[in-house]
């Protein structure tokens, strides 16, 4: 049976189509809560698996796959905002941290396969910081807009104001994760070369 800390892990996959289609459907407040259920499973999930011991080879591969998959929705999701979809920025910045994540994550998965690790950075910590606070921050405005004009007429000026800051420290985590593990990464690279040099002779 999947313990505790992967069944909070799957739940964000599962829901993560399910925002997309709360967010089309302008039910905001519906995608906050969900939003919310995404940011509190991905704390849960990881303090019971270190405060009981139940960290697992699954959970260390699908944790960061569910991170990805439900925060992409997300932003993913915004590019349809009414009040900025018209605009090609909201894609741009949305594909700056699809980039990232699917760099990162490919990295990630061919140091798996050689047994090799790369350190963690702080710098993926508070880009998970900024994801999760600029969802909420711009969920909770966007729920409010209805009721107050003054919030909607500057909507689209506070996404940008809060998508700018995500985007640039997501981009710049990456630069961090791989300058911090470049030696490591080359050196895979290299392995991975003579291994397949050695086959062929």
């Amino acid at each position: 049976m999947l313990r505790l800390p992967n069944q909070l892990t799957i739940i964000r996959l599962f829901l993560s189509p399910i925002f997309i289609c709360v967010f089309l459907l302008q039910q905001w407040w519906a995608a906050l809560g969900l939003a919310l259920v995404f940011e509190a499973t991905d704390l849960l999930d990881g303090y019971f698996a270190r405060r009981y011991k139940m960290v697992s080879s699954l959970g260390k591969l699908i944790d960061p796959l569910a991170d990805s998959v439900s925060r992409f929705s997300v932003f993913l999701a915004f590019t349809t905002e009414p009040t900025v979809r018209e605009d090609p920025w909201p894609v741009l910045l949305v594909a700056g941290i699809f980039y990232r994540d699917t760099i990162v994550a490919y990295i990630r998965t061919f140091a798996a396969s050689t047994g090799t690790v790369l350190s963690a950075r702080f710098s993926g910590k508070l880009k998970a910081v900024f994801q999760g606070t600029g969802i909420i921050f711009f969920l909770v405005l966007r729920s409010l807009a209805p009721t107050f004009p003054e919030i909607h007429r500057w909507l689209p000026w506070i996404f940008y104001a809060i998508m700018l800051p995500v985007v640039l420290v997501t981009v710049f985590s990456g630069v961090d994760y791989l300058a911090a593990n470049w030696s490591s990464i080359v050196a895979m690279a290299t392995s991975d070369r003579d291994k397949g040099s050695d086959e062929n002779a």
